[in-house]
């Protein structure tokens, strides 16, 4: 078999322990499988703030690429005020609206635009060398595809544009309005040289298709099937429930949760022993406050802080329920985060606060894999009917369809994606 060379452009890459960079390198991975022969083009880390628990390995065989990190945040985090866990500290000072200006007006399209632009010769050089069949790009951020575009119109080879989050349509974007204006025109003009576009969930596709008139194909992240699952605890210990990643207040907000558990143990269904609330992750400063709020749960609330992506997993394997957080505002409704299919190949039952009728709600249904709710009170009838379940000695009552979460192993979406790649070369020879 012929294999095609293809140059993915990603900020995130490992060692970065972060989402985007694990989806990158676990398509790069698996793309080997189906004829392809990667290369990576990214940033060199200039610090531990994604790594301080250790980074993520790299998969093998696949040339990477490092350049000179010149992004914005760089110097951003070097300013009080900077972090999250800052800001989510000081609501309503100064800082934050410093922040604010940075993120709305300096940061256009965004934070490494002099990537794009101070580092472009360099990253020109490199594709030369490469000689590549097809550009990937992957976003955020966006300026990955300002990259991408440059490298396709001079390389003459044919690019796809994977956007893990939408650009301006992103429910999340918060811009004055005139920027906002030129984004768009920026975005248009960007995206047309793509041959296609790739994003997580149809609902966002559909909204691509709608704005860009060109095809627009989902492939959400997926996981790693395990040979072996680890058991959970049964029997004399607390019910577990795990969260592993970042928490961000009034969007993925642990509250529901922790309400509820409060209005079990005040009503006298559960001791505060019975149960246990770990989150592994950075900035859970917001965590502690919602111990101080309910202190009925406090005890209960385990915060243990950064850990290393083999210990994320362990922790989630050992689980009772995972519990999974997305915004539960009806615009998120087509909002997958990657962190779900991670869950999925812990093979444990799920808890998702997410919006109903949304793209996480769908999934959970299909697979059997949990359930979503939306509010403190859907919250509190599923924790009570799991938790009572196995303190009689059974199990969480799920039907897991073992047939669709199958569907969604590493390998099966990089399938997907080398098809759409494919595709992207098929449609140069009927143009050459």
């Amino acid at each position: 078999m012929t294999r095609r060379k293809v140059l993915i452009v990603s900020y995130w890459y490992p060692p970065h322990q972060a989402m985007g960079a694990l989806r990158v390198a676990k398509m790069a991975e698996h793309l080997q499988e189906h004829g392809w022969s990667p290369s990576v083009i990214t940033v060199s880390p200039h610090d531990d703030r994604y790594m301080r628990a250790g980074g993520l390995p790299a998969p093998a065989l696949v040339s990477v690429h490092r350049t000179v990190d010149r992004s914005l945040h760089r110097w951003a985090a070097a300013v009080p005020g900077g972090s999250a866990e800052a800001r989510t500290r000081r609501r309503g000072t100064l800082a934050r609206w410093a922040y604010r200006l940075y993120r709305g007006v300096l940061c256009f399209p965004d934070e490494c635009w002099p990537w794009a632009v101070r580092g472009y010769r360099e990253i020109l050089g490199i594709a030369r060398q490469e000689r590549p069949d097809v550009i990937l790009s992957s976003s955020p951020p966006v300026s990955c595809h300002l990259i991408a575009r440059r490298l396709s119109r001079e390389l003459g080879v044919p690019w796809v544009a994977e956007l893990r989050d939408l650009w301006t349509q992103n429910h999340l974007l918060s811009r004055p309005r005139l920027l906002l204006a030129l984004e768009r025109t920026l975005e248009r003009r960007t995206l047309a040289g793509a041959r296609s576009l790739v994003t997580v969930s149809e609902p966002l596709a559909e909204r691509l298709r709608s704005l860009h008139g060109k095809p627009a194909i989902a492939i959400s992240a997926g996981f790693d099937p395990q040979p072996s699952v680890e058991a959970p605890r049964r029997g004399s210990g607390p019910f577990s429930f795990v969260h592993t990643g970042l928490i961000y207040p009034g969007r993925r907000d642990p509250r529901l949760l922790i309400a509820a558990l409060s209005r079990l143990v005040d009503e006298g269904e559960l001791r505060p022993s019975d149960v246990s609330v770990r989150f592994f992750g950075r900035n859970l400063a917001y965590v502690a406050d919602l111990c101080d709020e309910y202190t009925s749960v406090a005890d209960s609330i385990v915060i243990g802080g950064e850990v290393s992506h083999q210990e994320a997993l362990h922790q989630q394997r050992t689980a009772d329920c995972l519990l999974l957080l997305e915004w539960v505002d009806p615009r998120a409704k087509g909002v997958y985060t990657g962190k779900l299919f991670e869950y999925l190949g812990s093979n444990r039952p799920i808890l998702a606060i997410a919006v109903a009728g949304g793209v996480i709600d769908r999934l959970l249904e299909e697979t059997g894999a949990g359930a979503c709710v939306a509010s403190e009170d859907e919250a509190y009838r599923i924790v009570r009917s799991w938790i009572g379940a196995v303190r009689s000695g059974g199990a969480v009552p799920l039907i897991r369809n073992e047939a669709e979460v199958g569907r969604y192993a590493w390998s099966t979406r990089a399938r997907l994606l080398s098809d759409v790649l494919r595709d992207g070369l098929a449609a140069r020879k009927d143009c050459s």
